[in-house]
Order: C-alpha cells, then structure tokens, then sequence
C-alpha cells in the first residue's frame, strides 16, 4: 500500500504534520511504492493524538503493536 498524504475529515489536529510532510524531502520515500500494512495504519489512527509541544513542535503519539510510538519533526529529521 502506498501513503497518501492527504488531510482526512475529522483529524484536523493532523493537518499540520501532513503539510509538513508533504514540504518535506521525504515525501517521495513515504508516497512512492512504499509497502504499509493497512493493520499498521488502523492502530495509528485508532491511537494516535497530537500535542503542541511548548518550543511549538507538533509530537504525534500511537501504539502500534503495543508499543507506543513517537514522532516529532526532530526524530524525523534525525533518522533520516
């Protein structure tokens, strides 16, 4: 399954990450041909939230398989 970066109805604390995503370099990694369980994005969805952090950052936060998740603009970039 390929990611598609789009802003879905009724997650619009999600808006701003997804514009991120999509100005960011990493797009083409995330959109092209990319396999993504859709078990994978269920829980993300099912689970996640955002949180404005107080230097500004967006923190996404889920469990997947148990295990929460962690995603921020920093650990983005740093991974990469």
């Amino acid at each position: 399954m390929v990611a598609y970066l789009k802003k879905p109805e009724g997650s619009e604390g999600f808006h701003q990450i997804v514009d991120f995503l999509n100005a960011s370099h990493i797009r083409y990694a995330l959109t092209a041909n990319l396999t993504i369980y859709v078990s994978l994005i269920k829980q993300f969805w099912e689970t996640g939230t955002a949180r404005i952090l107080d230097n500004g950052e967006i923190k996404l936060t889920a469990t997947i398989d148990g295990k929460v998740k962690i995603v921020t603009e920093a650990s983005v970039r740093r991974h990469l």
